[in-house]
């Protein structure tokens, strides 16, 4: 078990773009999200670099899985912030709860991913922002068995075979993928085999209730931890896990 360097260590304190936070810790209510912004940051004096493939609390950049017969596979990363009572989100959705830490580089932790997996209802909450615009460079993939893909023209929609259509999206060339779709995308995708790695953000929390990380009924994953990492100016505990393969 390895300690996570610090993501961004000794960057000195900015303002938070939501555009970054959300990847981790989404604020639907707060809109416009990471897909909308266009402007492109200037990384602080000490930021990692991604580009030069460096160790982070998030894996290696690049860091495709190499499966049996030489097949190179980018991985699926599901990263979000956890209640230390295990929910994602208030039993309204509500994430005021989550305190954000100032150590984090969000921007580099954004360019270590080209494509987001998301849920409709994720999705129907990015478009509605009248502010709405893609982050150029990001493809969006939604998973939903009633959105037609010819009233989407600038995502792909995933209406059925979604291992099949994540599977096809790993073995293409680019940067590692998020899954960004809730707790529900997540136990589905799980199930499906596809999921690579687990990184929680634990906040010093308890909600009493609300939205699981892996809604019930679920199949059962074993993890393995790959890192870990203390935050000590908000107490959030990072942990990385790899899905074990059966």
């Amino acid at each position: 078990m390895a300690t996570c360097p610090k993501y961004g260590n000794n960057v000195p304190k900015q303002k938070s773009h939501l555009g970054y936070l959300v990847v981790v810790w989404p604020k639907l209510k707060d809109l416009p999200l990471w897909l909308l912004i266009t402007h492109k940051s200037k990384k602080p004096a000490g930021a990692c670099d991604p580009s030069l493939g460096f160790r982070s609390r998030f894996g290696t950049f690049p860091s495709p899985i190499i499966k049996s017969g030489g097949e190179v596979m980018r991985r699926v990363r599901y990263a979000v912030a956890m209640s230390l009572d295990g929910y994602i989100a208030g039993p309204n959705g509500e994430y005021d709860w989550i305190d954000i830490d100032p150590d984090i580089d969000f921007q580099a932790l954004m360019n270590q991913f080209d494509t987001f997996l998301v849920g409709r209802r994720t999705y129907e909450g990015i478009v509605s922002n009248p502010s709405g615009g893609m982050a150029p460079g990001i493809k969006l993939v939604v998973f939903s068995r009633t959105l037609k893909q010819q009233n989407h023209p600038d995502v792909t929609i995933v209406s059925e075979n979604a291992k099949e259509a994540v599977d096809s999206l790993r073995r293409q060339k680019g940067k590692d993928i998020a899954l960004y779709g809730g707790g529900d995308l997540f136990r589905s995708l799980l199930s499906l085999g596809v999921v690579d790695t687990v990184e929680v953000s634990v906040i010093p929390f308890l909600l009493g209730g609300g939205i699981p990380l892996l809604p019930s009924p679920a199949q059962r994953a074993q993890l393995s931890l790959t890192c870990h990492q203390v935050y000590s100016k908000t107490g959030t505990v990072i942990l990385e896990y790899a899905v074990k393969r059966g």
